[in-house]
């Protein structure tokens, strides 16, 4: 497993904070939330010398694919995949909706994989690989795709990569385990953070109610080439390094 580290907690100027990161991990980070001049600034001091490769957290903020008025997510994706490309990212996080318009969840559902068709053959004319989240949120009514259904979209798009966010997945009150091993060799990657399962709060494993250690079990066993993202709201670059430096001897990755 490879383990990376987002630039969720370190956006705009705390870039020279990811730099002090540990070298060992990955790196994911939100495109969207630079120009490509930024990125193309700062990105070589952030990967350089580091190991574990790059990935890259496609729109979400620009971009709900269940909003049928949002014309321009081909557009924004298109920008997004022509860098990942320049940069060789291993995949693009493609999330299936951010939020919950007041509309019939079925024909949102429908509207959603329309889109996601669309962007996987886009990926695959690119060369990039997508890989499709599991978003929203139960107790604040943003939930489109419940377990059950998030499941279907691997017959939906046989040849699709897919990540699982654990702290999403936890909220909404999924089996992590079993989830895991229904996705097996289709899942690519994963989003790690912590919560209590009352809402999305992006804190450190250990800090939540998350039972980890049958998910890493899981994982091991049916998807130990997943890339793992450590996906916090926040943790300075010291604490980092010693997180990091536990998480890997607890969990053995």
């Amino acid at each position: 497993m490879k383990l990376s580290i987002s630039d969720l907690a370190y956006a705009g100027f705390r870039y020279h904070d990811f730099c002090q990161l540990p070298k060992t991990c990955g790196l994911e980070f939100f495109y969207e939330f630079g120009t490509p001049t930024y990125w193309d600034t700062v990105l070589p001091l952030m990967l350089e010398d580091r190991q574990n490769g790059v990935s890259v957290h496609g729109p979400c903020v620009q971009v709900n694919l269940a909003v049928d008025e949002n014309v321009r997510f081909l557009e924004v994706f298109l920008d997004t995949f022509r860098y990942a490309q320049k940069i060789r990212a291993e995949f693009v996080v493609v999330h299936t909706n951010e939020a919950l318009p007041e509309e019939d969840p079925f024909v949102l559902r429908q509207r959603v994989v329309r889109k996601l068709a669309l962007l996987l053959q886009l990926g695959k004319e690119m060369g990039v690989t997508p890989v499709i989240e599991n978003v929203g949120l139960r107790p604040s009514g943003s939930l489109l795709f419940d377990r059950e259904q998030f499941l279907e979209l691997p017959q939906i798009f046989p040849e699709a990569g897919f990540l699982l966010d654990v702290g999403h997945a936890h909220v909404n009150g999924w089996d992590l385990a079993a989830t895991v091993r229904a996705l097996g060799h289709r899942l690519k990657g994963c989003h790690l953070h912590d919560n209590d399962g009352t809402g999305d709060q992006h804190q450190y494993l250990g800090n939540g109610t998350i039972q980890w250690a049958p998910f890493f079990e899981a994982l091991k066993e049916k998807a130990p080439e997943a890339r793992l993202v450590l996906e916090y709201a926040k943790l300075p670059p010291e604490g980092m390094a010693k997180h990091v430096e536990s998480v890997r001897k607890e969990y053995g990755i």
